[in-house]
């Protein structure tokens, strides 16, 4: 038992190192996880209020009564497009935006009311988008969350409608090509009877 003593006595400055090299690891891994969940917040945080815009962007730009607001909600939309929603969109997304460019780029303000099916293209796309990363990263109970007790899903579906002749064959065929793998496009792009 004597050189237990002794060899604390020699050695016991080790012991000391070890616990200092111990809890300087354990608050770095402490420190770099805080960070990386303050991150992944703030990158949650700002993809949300991003879908919440380009929802209201896209509703404004069928609801709008002035024109002048309309044009600077289009010019909102294009912003949307090819900016802040680039970092966060996936095809799904990406495709309904598309979409919804290439009739708003036909259109002119009286005739608005067309992109209608077409916001609400989008609009679903980031639901779908927001449900998916809840089912597998968030774990949030959206009906508690909502207040409500019914599934949130709209049940009516008639939001849908058709591309009129003004859109050109050429950019529907780009469009189906690339979307129509990733999300339902419109029901029929050929031009209306």
């Amino acid at each position: 038992m004597e050189w237990i003593g002794r060899f604390v006595k020699e050695y016991g400055w080790l012991g000391t190192v070890i616990a200092a090299i111990a809890t300087a690891i354990w608050a770095v891994t402490t420190y770099l996880q805080n960070a990386r969940r303050e991150y992944v917040k703030e990158f949650n945080t700002k993809q949300v209020a991003t879908f919440f815009m380009t929802a209201e962007t896209v509703s404004s730009l069928v609801a709008e009564n002035d024109a002048a607001k309309w044009d600077g909600h289009g010019a909102s939309f294009w912003k949307l497009h090819y900016g802040d929603l680039v970092i966060f969109e996936n095809p799904g997304i990406e495709c309904a935006m598309t979409y919804f460019g290439a009739k708003l780029n036909t259109i002119p303000f009286e005739r608005r009311r067309e992109l209608g099916p077409y916001a609400f293209a989008v609009s679903q796309e980031l639901r779908k988008f927001i449900q998916t990363l809840n089912e597998n990263e968030w774990k949030i109970n959206l009906t508690t969350l909502a207040g409500v007790k019914i599934d949130l899903a709209p049940t009516l579906g008639l939001k849908g409608e058709r591309l009129g002749a003004d859109v050109g064959r050429t950019v529907k065929s780009q469009i189906e090509a690339k979307c129509k793998s990733f999300m339902t496009a419109p029901q029929d792009i050929e031009p209306s009877p």
